[in-house]
């Protein structure tokens, strides 16, 4: 599953060479022929994509895996003036007066502000390789360009090899061929009255995936496409799209070792550090004793603050397992201070855990204070300097 993943998709999103131009060019194409013909029905098919005032599309894959069939979809408005809309992947893209506005489902207020120019999205290194035919056909401005979005950047080198009709469940449908030099082949499946693509079956190194299509047609864009400042904020990079200092916390709920549930969101007022770690983390084993120390410091002085160890990704199956391994991990060391309990690891998501130790700083407006990651021997002082920061810009 994942080395399928790894090429129609990577860590921080999607990206489409020819995704959303600005403005539309001239087709290069030659005059229009015969739509019997496969080039003539080709070309038909292009032209309705660029004519179309406006259009929605949800293109749908089923991916096989060990865990069954996964289905990833995409979803696509496209309105006048190279305005549009594309969700997919978790990450939306926006693409207005020449400009792309990239974010992440999960936090559609920060964005990454990227300029559009001769229809290629302008970037230091592209976000990945995945094209949608729809975006191609409308947008682009030759055959090759075409071409390169039928293959849905998984088969490179195309060639229009013919046509033919088919009936699918009862319903005809035309059928444009495709294939290139190492054997690939793709079968583009059109509706005949409204030449707009049904479906479009890619056979290459991956096997046979079929992207399902469900086009429809408006005279205006059903919904708007704008851009507004005042919901956003940019940031500069595509990695400052994640959680980051001033974001809102992930709210969650966990158990301690005693089955007691703590609530982020209950804690509002005091200041809270979690601090992921796992049994078998090296350097979790180094920086939890630092951890107690400030815990220990805190509750005698009698700060607003609150800390908790969070167990996450540990190698044994079942909770009753992760919990009776915690357990005896932490008898052993001594520790006091609570560990919640992550037993899906959900929480470690949604924080965006990767290398742990990872230790999180929340202020009492629930909002990230500090991030740090990995063993720092000071941190116990760090600790103390950054929870007396956030508590003093509280008040």
């Amino acid at each position: 599953m994942k080395w399928i993943l790894g090429v129609l998709c990577l860590a921080a999103a999607v990206a489409l060479p020819l995704l959303l131009t600005a403005c539309q060019s001239e087709n290069e194409a030659a005059a229009p022929s015969s739509i019997d013909t496969p080039q003539g029905l080709f070309e038909a098919v292009a032209r309705t994509y660029q004519s179309a005032p406006a259009f929605t599309d949800t293109v749908t894959v089923n991916l096989p895996g060990q865990g069954g069939e996964q289905t990833m979809t995409f979803e696509l408005l496209a309105g006048a003036n190279g305005n549009a809309r594309l969700t997919a992947l978790g990450h939306n893209f926006l693409a207005v007066d020449g400009q792309l506005y990239l974010s992440r489902e999960s936090r559609p207020d920060k964005v990454v502000r990227l300029p559009l120019a001769d229809g290629r999205l302008l970037a230091t290194d592209p976000i990945g390789t995945l094209r949608l035919p729809q975006l191609a056909l409308r947008y682009g401005t030759s055959s090759e360009d075409y071409l390169k979005g039928i293959g849905m950047g998984l088969v490179e080198d195309l060639h229009l090899t013919g046509r033919e009709s088919v009936q699918i469940d009862g319903t005809a449908l035309d059928a444009l061929l495709f294939n290139n030099n190492d054997d690939a082949t793709v079968r583009v499946l059109i509706d005949p009255r409204t030449k707009l693509i049904k479906s479009v079956t890619v056979d290459g190194q991956l096997g046979a995936l079929e992207f399902r299509m469900n086009p429809a047609v408006y005279a205006e864009a059903p919904r708007e496409i704008v851009y507004d400042p005042s919901k956003h904020r940019e940031v500069r990079t595509l990695a400052q799209l994640g959680l980051g200092e001033g974001d809102a916390a992930p709210d969650f709920t966990l158990l301690t070792l005693d089955d007691h549930a703590v609530t982020l969101s209950d804690l509002g007022g005091s200041v809270v550090v979690l601090d992921f770690w796992a049994t078998w983390c090296g350097p979790c084993r180094m920086s939890l004793p630092k951890l107690q120390e400030f815990a220990t410091w805190a509750e005698q002085e009698g700060v607003a603050v609150k800390v908790f160890a969070v167990d996450m990704g540990e190698r044994v199956r079942g909770n009753d397992q992760k919990r009776q391994r915690v357990r005896q991990f932490w008898q052993r060391q001594g520790f006091t201070m609570p560990t919640l309990m992550d037993y899906d690891d959900k929480v470690a998501q949604a924080f965006e855990v990767g290398p742990i130790p990872h230790t999180v700083v929340i202020g009492p407006d629930g909002k990230l204070w500090k991030v740090h990651i990995g063993f720092n021997p000071g941190m116990v002082e760090v600790l103390k300097r950054e929870t007396a920061q956030a508590l003093a810009e509280a008040d």
